[in-house]
């Protein structure tokens, strides 16, 4: 059967198997793995991987799983899976259909992208936490909301965020996305952001608007490359 493996040609863990019992929220609806799609690896020798699962309540459920390669399946846990809710501010009602990308860093944070039932992108961490919940979840933006940052006027939002992201040990974050609304065109609608948890998002650059570079040293930022 189709499986996922960890390690290099020496040295090789078996992670998860397609038709092994998956880990998931409910006794009373057990999951079992499907498929696998995409993985991350950490300096520690944990995994976040997503794949697809599926139930007596339904064939098709896009999850995302983490755990210690070489441990005993019963180690790994299901982080977030397809209709959770996406915990996002400003639309509370829309609820988890795919998950992309997914990055664990060395403090076992895991970013990812994920995709929503009313079809909007964004970026999601989740951290480890204690009992009653294994994980707590930050959605650092999503598709729709207000882009808010000097020199970005009332009625711009974040557009598409497809290009995916970076994601470091600090828990920081920075990405690519294109803006939309008042003002905006093709000539000033790709952006740069970055994320730090204390302080939050932060605009870097702009196209069509000046780039310090260093002292003395303004450029215009003109697009991808």
């Amino acid at each position: 059967a189709p499986a996922l493996w960890y390690g290099n040609a020496d040295v090789l863990a078996r992670v998860a198997t397609v038709g092994q019992a998956a880990p998931g929220r409910s006794e009373f609806e057990p999951l079992t793995f499907t498929a696998f799609t995409e993985a991350s690896t950490n300096d520690a020798g944990q995994i976040a991987f997503t794949g697809e699962a599926s139930s007596f309540l339904s064939p098709f459920i896009p999850a995302l799983w983490t755990g210690t390669p070489g441990s005993t399946p019963d180690d790994l846990q299901l982080v977030q899976r397809r209709d959770d809710f996406a915990t996002n501010p400003h639309f509370p009602s829309d609820r988890f259909n795919a998950f992309f990308r997914p990055s664990i860093n060395g403090a076992g944070q895991i970013a990812f992208q994920g995709n929503t039932n009313l079809n909007r992108d964004g970026f999601w961490v989740s951290q480890p936490a204690f009992e009653p919940e294994p994980f707590t979840l930050s959605n650092i933006v999503i598709e729709g909301q207000p882009a808010s940052a000097p020199g970005i006027g009332d009625g711009v939002t974040f557009g598409q965020l497809n290009s995916g992201f970076a994601f470091n040990t600090l828990g920081q974050m920075v990405f690519l996305a294109n803006l939309a609304g008042t003002g905006i065109t093709t000539a000033n609608d790709l952006s740069l952001w970055g994320y730090d948890p204390q302080e939050g998002l932060q605009l870097v650059g702009q196209e069509g608007k000046p780039f310090l570079v260093g002292p003395g040293d303004e450029r215009m930022v003109a697009g991808r490359q």
